[in-house]
């Protein structure tokens, strides 16, 4: 994809190159990588260098007020988890992630 915006970005005017949900094993595990999925060996690293040498800034897309229930970070804090009146996990309406 980096190559495709390379060739449009002067066109479209933007300089920025947005790492897509998928990169991760979770919502809300967003610093643990599928492996195989986006980075090859040395990892989110490469693929944002390869963003630069085309001139373009290389960004991350999360999610930072939602987590799925089988992340690590919803097992690790489940205090962190906005519940309802009934005890229940506040479902955000986003594919059944969690707040």
């Amino acid at each position: 994809n980096a190559h495709v915006l390379e060739k449009s970005k002067s066109s479209i005017g933007f300089n920025l190159c947005l790492i897509d949900d998928g990169y991760m094993t979770a919502w809300g595990d967003w610093t643990s990588l599928k492996p195989g999925k986006f980075v090859k060996d040395g990892g989110m690293r490469v693929l944002a260098d390869v963003i630069r040498s085309k001139g373009m800034t290389p960004g991350v897309w999360l999610a930072p007020f939602a987590c799925d229930k089988s992340s690590k970070l919803a097992k690790d804090h489940p205090d962190w988890i906005i519940r309802n009146d009934f005890g229940r996990y506040a479902n955000s309406a986003n594919c059944g992630k969690f707040f």
